[in-house]
């Protein structure tokens, strides 16, 4: 028990977070990247018109010893992820409230006319547990 709980409190356990995370943010920002759209959906008098949008460009993450994020640099990035009005609705009823949550942020009128196309939570759901995995790597190493 000693042993775990200096592993635990050495710099080589936080070395090993940092790594384990960044590993996680480089490969949900490169999920997003292949997910993201080239182009959105938007309806005008009753029809989808789609407009170019370059989402992938725009994703970054960066990792430090106190934290990471995933950001996406784009003003209508969140309104493509989640969609808007009545397209937001089918897409967040699926989504856990955490991510709930996140979308009502960006909440405006309810009106909202773009067609949600999900790029990063898809990403990050896919790849949660590889943090997880890799820090199990160091413990079944001691």
């Amino acid at each position: 028990m000693k042993k775990l709980i200096n592993s635990l409190s050495s710099d080589k356990f936080q070395k090993e977070v940092t790594k384990a995370m960044k590993k996680y943010v480089d490969k949900v920002v490169k999920d997003a990247k292949t997910y993201a759209p080239s182009s959105y959906y938007r309806e005008e008098k009753g029809e989808l018109v789609s407009y170019p949008i370059d989402i992938a460009s725009s994703i970054s993450g960066t990792v430090s010893d106190s934290g990471a994020s995933i950001d996406v640099n784009t003003n209508l990035a969140a309104y493509v992820e989640f969609g808007t009005g009545r397209f937001a609705e089918k897409i967040l009823g699926t989504y856990p409230k955490e991510f709930q949550d996140i979308a009502w942020f960006y909440f405006r009128t309810g009106e909202g006319k773009i067609v949600g196309n999900p790029y990063l939570i898809p990403a990050i759901v896919e790849n949660e547990d590889m943090v997880d995995k890799e820090i199990q790597k160091y413990f079944d190493k001691l």
